[in-house]
C-alpha cells in the first residue's frame, strides 16, 4: 500500500494442475464444480479464492483473477449443466469446440448469440462474486470472432460478429458481473495485446493494448 498498490490480481492457469502441460491436458484437468464453473486449484489455493479475497480486503486491498473469454474446455466436453437454466441448456449450448485456437489453453468458444451463453456467464459470476471478487482479467479479447458452427459472416473486422465478436462479447461478460455483484464495483480490464479494439471503451475500465513483457 506504501507504493499505491490497489488491486491484487492473480494471472492464468489458477484453475487446473500447473504440471499438466499441454493444451490437452489442461483442458481436460480443469478443477470445475457439476455446472461447468471454473474453481482454484486446491493445492495452490487452499483457502479458495473466497479466502484469498477475504484476507486480501482484510489488509485494505482488492482482489481479482485472469480468464480468458471462452467456455472452459472440460465442461464442454462433459456437457456439464448449467446452473439455473430452465431449457436445459449445458455448456456446449453456450459454446464450441475450437480447440486450435492458439492462446486459449483450456478454453473453447463462446457463443453469444445463443441464449445459453448468458445463462452460462450469469451463473458464473453468481459465484465468483460470492468469492469478493473486484477485478477481472479478461483475455483473448483480440480474437478476430470465431468461425463458429454457422460461419457467419465476419463484420467489422470481426469485433460485432454476434457470435463471438470482442464486443457482443465484452457487452455479456460486463452484463454478468453487475448481474451476479449487485451493482458492487468490479473493474472489467479487457486484454487483446497489439493495438486494442475500438468500441471496447464503453464495457471496460482497462484495456490492455501491448505485447506483455
Amino acid at each position: 500500500q506504501s507504493l499505491n498498490w490497489t488491486y491484487v490480481v492473480a494471472d492464468g492457469g489458477w484453475y487446473y494442475d500447473p504440471l499438466q502441460l499441454s493444451s490437452r491436458d489442461k483442458v481436460m484437468h480443469e478443477y470445475m464444480d457439476a455446472h461447468g464453473r471454473l474453481l482454484p486449484d486446491p493445492g495452490r489455493y487452499p483457502q479458495g479464492w473466497k479466502g484469498v479475497c477475504d484476507e486480501l480486503h482484510a489488509k485494505g486491498f482488492k482482489c481479482g483473477f485472469h480468464l480468458f473469454r471462452g467456455v472452459p474446455g472440460r465442461a464442454w466436453e462433459e456437457a456439464s449443466p448449467t446452473l439455473g437454466a430452465g431449457e436445459n441448456y449445458t455448456v456446449r449450448d453456450a459454446g464450441f469446440n475450437v480447440s486450435e485456437v492458439q492462446g486459449h489453453g483450456a478454453f473453447y468458444e463462446i457463443n453469444v448469440a445463443h441464449p445459453a451463453a448468458q445463462q452460462y456467464l450469469d451463473s458464473v459470476f453468481a459465484l465468483y462474486c460470492s468469492w469478493g471478487m473486484d477485478f477481472l482479467k479478461l483475455d483473448g479479447m483480440g480474437s478476430s470472432g470465431a468461425r463458429s458452427p454457422d460461419d457467419h459472416a465476419v463484420v467489422d473486422g470481426g469485433r460485432m460478429n454476434p457470435i463471438n465478436g470482442g464486443v457482443p462479447v465484452a457487452k455479456a461478460y460486463r452484463a454478468a458481473i453487475a448481474k451476479g455483484c449487485g451493482g458492487r464495483k468490479v473493474v472489467l480490464s479487457l486484454s487483446a495485446g497489439g493495438t486494442g479494439i475500438p468500441g471496447w471503451v464503453n464495457e471496460s475500465k482497462s484495456d490492455f493494448i501491448t505485447d506483455e513483457f
